[in-house]
């Protein structure tokens, strides 16, 4: 029963911190001689992080769904907010539907995961350094644009290959298009609940269809416990972080992440 609950919590931290939630689910059991809990398992935890999300975004949502549903005044702002993150579920929704067999059997390998895991890593230190120097920073969820969310909804669905990181290539576009860090983190959190749900949602449509045995389950509910757990606490401590110390110490570690898995598997 540990095993679920060590896979759980490395998902709650990395699926928010920009470090690749899936290239952490395919190596840590390797390095611990855990046998892969395969895509299954990963879609249960990510349940266990959307209700991280949720929780913690649960004000901002709130003004959301007012806005979306015509409930007060001076709701405009929150209305077109939440037709963004509608808009921005087509690429990742498509790139999953038709390409997510491909990556499950061609993706998953030691090589794919540090390629990506150094390559974004370069990608995220770029990017937040260029959102220090950039003048004109969105610095609102409310004021970002149509351009701004069709570039980051596009870079989401490259989070589909593992090591990517779908929260580091979110963010790091997101600083791209001149948002700050604090605009770039919450819009990647926020645009990520639509995502996780109807990923997990589908899975778990698979899952329950072709039975779960009880072992199984046990061991699934653990995972999503753990996960949704370490996941509030991860998004917290994210935002405390990048308000003093940007995201440089992240892009470094998954070079040198990156680096290490291939010198040593």
């Amino acid at each position: 029963m540990s095993h679920p609950i060590i896979l759980g919590i490395i998902q709650g931290l990395t699926e928010f911190l920009p470090i690749s939630s899936s290239g952490h689910l395919i190596l840590v059991p390797k390095i611990l001689g855990i046998r892969d809990q395969g895509l299954d398992f990963d879609v249960i935890v990510h349940l266990g992080t959307l209700v991280a999300v949720l929780f913690a975004f649960r004000k901002k949502l709130r003004d959301i769904f007012k806005g979306v549903f015509g409930r007060g005044r001076g709701q405009e702002a929150n209305a077109r907010l939440g037709a963004l993150i509608i808009l921005s579920i087509i690429p990742a929704g498509l790139a999953g539907f038709l390409f997510k067999d491909l990556v499950e059997n061609n993706f998953r390998s030691n090589i794919v995961v540090a390629a990506n895991l150094i390559f974004w890593g370069l990608v995220l230190w770029l990017a937040d350094s260029y959102s220090k120097r950039a003048h004109f920073k969105t610095k609102n969820v409310n004021s970002v644009g149509i351009f701004q969310t069709i570039t980051v909804a596009l870079s989401q669905a490259l989070a589909l290959i593992p090591g990517t990181s779908r929260s580091g290539v979110t963010m790091s576009f997101g600083m791209l298009t001149k948002m700050d860090r604090k605009t770039a983190v919450e819009f990647s959190f926020l645009i990520s609940i639509p995502i996780i749900a109807a990923a997990a949602g589908y899975e778990l449509f698979n899952l329950l269809r072709e039975g779960i045995v009880i072992e199984e389950a046990k061991s699934l509910l653990v995972g999503f416990a753990a996960a949704a757990i370490s996941g509030f606490i991860a998004i917290k401590l994210l935002l405390a972080f990048i308000k003093r110390f940007g995201f440089k110490l992240f892009a470094v570690y998954r070079i040198l992440l990156g680096a290490a898995i291939l010198i040593l598997l």
